[in-house]
């Protein structure tokens, strides 16, 4: 799924346990998103999982009725509920789901 345009996230900086150091990761640019759909027609859920580094938790694209009422959905309808998920900061969304 491309991104146009391309997003900077600022990865949160971490302490390391050992030396109390506080590490600073560099901004991430992201052109795409890797997106990977999984739909379960009996559960009537659908979710998309992005992949590293914003693989900490699914985005639930439709459930129950709204699965219904999205049907036979397309690839545009799966991105434009990806990009309403992540928010108008589509790169504040993106870091909320950083490992």
């Amino acid at each position: 799924m491309e991104l146009n345009p391309p997003v900077t996230v600022q990865p949160p900086s971490y302490t390391r346990r050992k030396t109390g150091e506080v590490r600073h990761i560099a901004p991430l640019t992201v052109p795409h998103l890797d997106v990977t759909i999984m739909d379960n027609a009996m559960r009537k859920y659908c979710v998309a999982h992005l992949q590293f580094p914003f693989d900490r938790e699914p985005l639930p694209l439709w459930s129950g009725e709204e699965y219904d009422a999205a049907g036979d959905y397309t690839q545009a309808q799966v991105d434009a509920r990806v990009l309403e998920l992540l928010g108008p900061d589509v790169a504040a969304g993106l870091k909320g789901l950083l490992r």
